[in-house]
Parts: C-alpha cells; structure tokens; sequence
C-alpha cells in the first residue's frame, strides 16, 4: 500500500523524539545516534510504501533497539487497517447479498488472525 506523505513525516518526526529521548537517557551514545542517522538518512526518503516502511523499521529497530517500540506500534496500527479493510469487504459483500463469500473472507481473516498469534 501506499505510504502517505503524512504518515512518513509523522514516522520522521517520532524516530527523531526516540534519538533525542534516547540521548538524553543514555540509552544511545552520541556516535550510535550519528549512526542512525546516517542510516535513516540513506533510506528513508526511498520509501513509497508501507511494506517499505515497515521491513525499515524492522532493520533499524534491529540495528538500533531504541527504535523497537516504533516498529512495535507500526506493525499493530497496520494490522488495525488489514483488519478494518476485510470488517469493511464483509459489510459490502453482505449488503449486496454474497453472504456466502462474505462468510468465507471472515474466515479467512480470523484463521489467518490465529496464526499470526
């Protein structure tokens, strides 16, 4: 899916809270922190989906762990969409009367849901 241009900026504007926090904390020294930055630097701007995002997220979160609540929240919010995109195709499908194909893409969500715990 597409990444907004709203939804990076906010993701920039978090990431440079969690360095800032994370010096002032002492749970990133100065040289990780210009580390990081080389690196989210060198990739960020390249990112055009939320596919992208989030397999950046998983290697920065990776390289630098004070990033890991991020990658947490942004894996949750867009499992939330996934979710609330399939209740959506549910309703429609019911509505125009595919109650046998709606039945099944609930289904399908809930036991791909199962698996995912």
């Amino acid at each position: 899916m597409e990444l907004s241009a709203e939804h990076k900026k906010d993701v920039e504007r978090k990431i440079v809270e969690m360095v800032i926090d994370g010096l002032e904390k002492d749970t990133i020294s100065a040289q990780e922190a210009q580390n990081a930055a080389s690196f989210i630097l060198e990739k960020i701007y390249l990112l055009k989906t939320t596919e992208e995002l989030a397999s950046f997220l998983q290697e920065l979160s990776s390289k630098w762990p004070i990033f890991t609540n991020l990658h947490t929240i942004e894996q949750g919010q867009a499992k939330e969409k996934q979710e609330d995109a399939v209740v959506q195709k549910v309703e429609e499908l019911t509505e125009s009367g595919n109650i046998d194909e709606a039945l099944n893409l609930a289904k399908t969500a809930t036991d791909a849901g199962k698996g995912a715990v």
